[in-house]
């Protein structure tokens, strides 16, 4: 598993296009860092990520990587000013191969209760635009799955979705790692 980050350092060439199964933050991450111009990420070094966090946070010269809020327009500018997001976007883009969703309430219908309906409507349009293969949907299990699965096959052709629980999938399991090397 390759997330394009070498050691701890973002590199774009990083990344064999062979590679076994790539993997993206779409939207950063806690562990995702700037400084100047460099993209960095915390790697595991036996500490609590949200203590490294606030170590790197109250230093003037870094700052964290991650889209929590605003309309998908918000997201979308945000996205274009950062090398690493823009890159990954584009790669979710252009992706017809098979993808898989994990951890990101795309489902905007679901989302309506937020009176923001749309926040996450660039990468809907993305996965739809790119046409993969089969996307692999996670669903939690918050009681509404059957609304959840109704949205999905209403924007995408039902043959080509598959659904799964969040929790099952091995993305999940505390043991995975990522290869920084």
């Amino acid at each position: 598993m390759r997330d394009y980050f070498k050691g701890k350092e973002f590199q774009e060439d990083f990344c064999p296009e062979n590679a076994t199964l790539r993997f993206f933050y779409i939207h950063g991450g806690l562990h995702l860092y700037s400084q100047g111009e460099k993209i960095l990420k915390i790697t595991n070094k036996g500490e609590n990520i949200l203590e490294q966090c606030k170590q790197l946070w109250s230093d003037p010269n870094f700052r964290p990587l991650f889209i929590a809020e605003g309309t998908w327009r918000d997201k979308l500018k945000f996205i274009r000013n950062s090398d690493y997001l823009f890159f990954a976007y584009n790669r979710l883009k252009q992706n017809t191969d098979k993808l898989v969703v994990l951890g990101n309430p795309l489902n905007l219908d679901k989302n309506l209760l937020d009176k923001n309906h749309d926040f996450n409507k660039h990468l809907l349009d993305a996965i739809v635009e790119s046409s993969p293969q089969t996307v692999a949907i996670s669903i939690v299990d918050d009681g509404d799955v059957a609304q959840q699965i109704k949205y999905w096959e209403g924007v995408m052709k039902p043959d080509d979705i598959q659904f799964f629980d969040e929790k099952s999938h091995p993305l999940c399991s505390p043991g995975i790692r990522i290869e920084a090397d």
